[in-house]
């Protein structure tokens, strides 16, 4: 049993409203019950707490049928009614759902979405499903295929996975979150569940299943199918008997196969791994000073504040490094005593380096970003010279760099952002004057376009510059706005401000820059990431923030999955929060959020020490 009260409940004002009614004190209203049982409330009361049934109220001689619901679960509704304070157990929380949805009573719907969420398990699962299609309601819907995703393996084998619409099985393997032992598991749930056709279109379905399948294969990540099994799947008698099938997997192999012919827009699936579960935080830096010889990659869980080291490397001073598709990219910078156009690749599963093709120019101080799924935007940076105006595109599958059209300006120690629709920004940085720190540019990568023949007024935009000027900086993506944290203004050295990005959303708009919640004074967070939603941002002594709600507005499950539904989290409420230090890296140069399986957890590979 569970217990939810209004914030000013009835009963503090009314505090025998309830004994009376138990009592049967001049009822004047009765309300039939599931199995014939009556009962009895006061008509007025009902009408003021439950707006919907006024109308039906109003004539004197009229009774409610709810002969639907269960006397348990009504007194359970009247209680509410009457004192303001609802008891929900798990024998009339349906009941108690269905009624407050009739009822448009929006405040005990979610009290009892709340409580069926919290205990939903594979046992209840089904029967929590039919309630979220007979109630439409996302969120519990929304709950239950996060529930179905968390254990697909187990779940594949159910009733309720076989009688899936095509349409809710789509939503279930289309999604990143879906933890599965291998790929090959999704594609053979989804041929298992078309195999059930001849029985459940004997029960009514609208068409044969195998219809449906040229729109559940694109949901499979192929390039997690081992190759033999892949190709052996034209032969399968469901992508035989449908053309549409057969068409698509032609196409996979041919991408797959032949991928150097084709843009990564003529992709037919996904084209990346799924996301794995937890993210951590892969943090690199030297442990006590910056000519350490070596830099420490440690793994950091900003939940529990625990880390472990999972690889080391050469020091590259003012080099560039990013996340891309699992991986670590180490991009130019210093390397020993000259700058270098070298690339070096970490895979945190194997805690190994490989080399990547390197830089057409030496540079260092540069700023970089993942772009798609397959590439990094390097932008700007120093040279012998001062600060430089190229760009140029790697492309990680094929390994190969492309030259896009130079800034209008050189520029170095800057924030490089990438978005998902392609756009690329470039904020701050320090120029030969320094007259234009608070600059932001930004291009788009995605308009298919020959980069060649562009010039750079046409290829680069500006967008609104920065609030304070600043250089030495982090920045990161939330949601689609670019948060930008500490470096050094033009002032007072180290700034502790904050600020946020809404893009440009037209041509010629400029977008708008949005003051955030500072850091405390004195603090500076020269790197960011954003994991598991939230930005997290490193600075001196190896010292962790995270910007989130403010802890003293506790939010309840049901308003938690709102919150999460929606596609703009309201940054400018939020507060930082330090967080427990790092373990081993006391001076961050970079860091990524990485999916925890991506991470080795093999003896031999996997480095763990004590904290300090």
């Amino acid at each position: 049993m569970s217990y939810f009260s209004d914030e000013y409940p009835l009963q503090q004002s009314c505090y025998r409203l309830e004994d009376l009614r138990k009592a049967n004190f001049a009822p004047d209203l009765t309300i039939e019950v599931l199995n014939g049982q009556k009962v009895y409330a006061h008509r007025i009361i009902l009408a003021a707490r439950i707006p919907a049934l006024q109308e039906s109220l109003a004539n004197p001689d009229t009774s409610l049928s709810w002969s639907s619901y269960s006397q348990s679960a009504v007194e359970a509704l009247l209680e509410y009614v009457y004192t303001g304070r609802a008891s929900i157990s798990q024998e009339n929380a349906q009941n108690l759902l269905q009624m407050a949805k009739f009822l448009h009573m929006d405040t005990l719907e979610d009290w009892c979405i709340q409580f069926l969420v919290e205990s939903i398990n594979l046992a209840c699962l089904s029967n929590l499903w039919l309630l979220s299609q007979d109630t439409a309601s996302d969120i519990m819907q929304d709950t239950c295929l996060s529930v179905m995703r968390r254990i697909f393996d187990d779940f594949v084998s159910t009733d309720l996975f076989a009688s899936l619409s095509a349409e809710a099985l789509l939503q279930l393997i289309d999604n990143d979150d879906l933890r599965v032992s291998k790929e090959e598991a999704v594609l053979q749930a989804v041929l298992s569940w078309v195999t059930r056709d001849q029985e459940e279109t004997s029960k009514g379905e609208q068409k044969p299943r195998v219809d449906n399948l040229h729109q559940l294969l694109p949901a499979i990540r192929w390039t997690e199918i081992p190759d033999e099994s892949r190709k052996k799947l034209c032969g399968n008698p469901f992508i035989k008997a449908n053309p549409k099938c057969l068409a698509f997997l032609e196409t996979v192999n041919a991408w797959i196969d032949k991928h150097t012919e084709f843009g990564d827009e003529a992709c037919p699936f996904t084209p990346y791994p799924r996301s794995k579960g937890e993210e951590l935080c892969l943090v690199v830096g030297p442990r006590k000073t910056l000519d350490e010889p070596l830099w420490t990659i440690e793994a950091y869980n900003p939940v529990s504040g625990q880390s472990q080291v999972v690889g080391s490397m050469k020091h590259r001073f003012d080099s560039a490094i990013v996340e891309q598709s699992g991986s670590l990219y180490v991009i130019g910078g210093w390397d020993e005593h000259s700058r270098c156009r070298s690339v070096e690749v970490f895979n945190p599963m194997t805690a190994t380096f490989a080399s990547a093709a390197p830089m057409n120019f030496e540079r260092s101080c540069h700023g970089a970003a993942a772009v798609g799924h397959n590439k990094i935007v390097v932008c700007g940076g120093e040279n012998e010279v001062g600060p430089v105006r190229s760009c140029e595109l790697l492309n990680t599958r094929l390994g190969t760099w492309t030259p896009i059209p130079d800034m209008r300006r050189g520029v170095q120690r800057h924030c490089v952002t990438a978005l998902a629709d392609g756009r690329v920004f470039v904020i701050g940085g320090s120029t030969e004057t320094m007259d234009h720190a608070a600059d932001v540019v930004y291009c788009n990568l995605a308009v298919k376009t020959d980069l060649g023949s562009m010039n750079s007024n046409d290829f680069w935009m500006e967008a609104a510059p920065l609030n304070v000027a600043r250089h030495s900086h982090a920045a990161a993506v939330v949601s689609d706005r670019i948060v930008v944290v500490g470096g050094f203004d033009l002032v007072s050295g180290y700034t502790n401000t904050v600020e946020m990005l809404t893009p440009p959303s037209r041509p010629g708009d400029l977008g708008q820059w949005t003051k955030l919640s500072r850091f405390s004074p004195g603090q500076n967070a020269p790197s960011l990431t954003v994991c598991s939603s939230h930005p997290i941002a490193f600075g001196e002594g190896g010292k962790a923030f995270v910007l989130g709600p403010r802890q003293a507005a506790k939010l309840s499950v049901c308003s938690q999955i709102k919150a999460e539904r929606q596609q703009k989290p309201d940054l400018e409420t939020w507060q930082w929060t330090e967080l427990p230090r790092l373990s081993f890296v006391s001076c961050v140069q970079a860091v990524a959020a990485i999916p925890r399986a991506f991470i080795c957890d093999k003896d031999g590979a996997e480095h763990v020490e004590k904290k300090k």
